[in-house]
């Protein structure tokens, strides 16, 4: 959470309502960085706030989509292309490879991913619950992850992947 705040600090560009807006929101929640209960956690608004101060709807759309595959599963960018173009409604989905890792470094300078372009990123486990809750729980990530496999199954050859060229 601390690189997560470090990133909306810097989206602030210089202007010092950070101190007070930021402060403000680690204060509301004194219980913790997740709440069992119905409303929303610290980590819930952190994310939230860095997702809105990166204000770039194609880097929401490839974060949103990284929200079906498994946590700690680095995933290349090639999936992580195929897993956007899968969904109609992703503003990211016709993207180029070169404004793929675009999106990607916009999320991962924000910490809202780890790893990296060459090796492949993945969602922190707490980043990942804010997606599973914008898409409505366990059953909005089983219909994103059918369009998924859906993609997967028409990308691949008739014959086949050949040993060593999968995706």
């Amino acid at each position: 959470y601390l690189s997560i705040c470090g990133g909306i600090i810097l989206g602030y560009d210089g202007i010092d309502e950070w101190q007070t807006e930021l402060v403000g929101m680690m204060e509301d929640d004194r219980t913790g960085v997740i709440d069992d209960g119905a409303g929303e956690s610290m980590g819930e608004r952190l994310v939230e706030s860095s997702l809105n101060m990166l204000n770039n709807e194609a880097a929401l759309s490839v974060f949103m989509a990284l929200g079906v595959c498994p946590e700690d599963v680095l995933v290349a960018m090639p999936v992580v292309q195929l897993i956007c173009g899968a969904d109609a409604d992703n503003a990211a989905g016709k993207a180029s490879a070169a404004s793929m890792r675009g999106f990607v470094k916009a999320l991962l300078d924000r910490n809202l991913l780890q790893g990296s372009i060459a090796n492949g990123v993945q969602m922190h486990d707490i980043v990942r619950d804010v997606v599973r809750l914008r898409l409505g729980g366990e059953d909005g990530i089983r219909e994103k992850q059918r369009c998924v496999v859906g993609a997967f199954v028409s990308a691949c050859p008739a014959g086949g992947w050949a040993a060593g060229n999968a995706v």
